[in-house]
């Protein structure tokens, strides 16, 4: 599990976000243990280089092109607290950047390579969420008995001639959580947080099931209340 502070509503895509990172003991070494708590999570303070998006400058048409540098998190000891915080759940997935082209969809994992070979469901899905122009930063998760499988994004990868079975019967699902670009192509990585999140929930109104906006709060008392009931549906912690 992991606690990573977002940054403030009214902030720019490029500015700071902060984090506590409770990793489950299992998935690999921790450094700095703090202390256990559920299911065999070790609470683990990290330090990590603040991210800053890193776009190519936009096309003619306005468009924002791949690759982008997704922005990335600098862990923190407690749950930031203060005016202007927005606060989301961070799921078990894989973090995927969706560009909406006029002929489909470019998805784009957090190292800039191409997962639409393996999320064939998630580009159809997307395609038909929204207009071209729009560019998605979101995770990809797939759930199994109501909760997140990590396993089955990371079998994605190796199933060969048998994803096509492993879409129709473990559909993965895009959690998104910010807008970088509206259609028909308007960048908005340097518009505040809050714009960008109303935004993008009057985009993803009637958007299918498998895409679907990641809920998000001002009140630093829910986001605890995530942490403390959601762990079992695959939370690892905040942003």
């Amino acid at each position: 599990m992991s606690i990573e502070g977002h940054a403030c509503e009214g902030m720019s895509y490029s500015h700071r976000l902060f984090g506590i990172f409770l990793r489950h003991s299992s998935r690999g070494p921790t450094m700095k243990k703090g202390g256990e708590g559920n299911s065999g999570l070790a609470k683990v303070c990290l330090t990590v280089s603040p991210g800053r998006r890193r776009a190519k400058p936009p096309d003619a048409d306005g468009m924002l092109r791949p690759p982008i540098a997704p922005m990335l998190a600098k862990p923190v000891g407690n749950v930031p607290e203060g005016p202007g915080l927005s606060y989301e759940p961070k799921w078990d997935g894989w973090r995927a950047l969706a560009f909406r082209q006029h002929n489909g969809v470019y998805l784009q994992s957090r190292a800039g390579r191409d997962l639409g070979t393996y999320f064939p469901d998630v580009v159809e899905a997307v395609c038909r969420a929204v207009a071209p122009g729009t560019v998605l930063d979101g995770e990809l998760v797939v759930w199994e008995r109501e909760r997140t499988d990590f396993s089955q994004l990371q079998r994605r990868v190796t199933a060969g001639t048998d994803r096509e079975a492993l879409v129709r019967h473990h559909p993965a699902h895009y959690v998104v959580f910010d807008l970088l670009s509206a259609p028909p192509g308007l960048p908005l990585l340097g518009k505040p947080l809050a714009e960008r999140r109303a935004l993008l929930t009057s985009l993803l109104a009637d958007a299918p099931a498998q895409v679907t906006l990641s809920p998000a709060s001002t009140d630093v008392g829910q986001a605890t209340e995530w942490l403390h009931t959601w762990t079992a549906a695959g939370l690892e912690g905040l942003l």
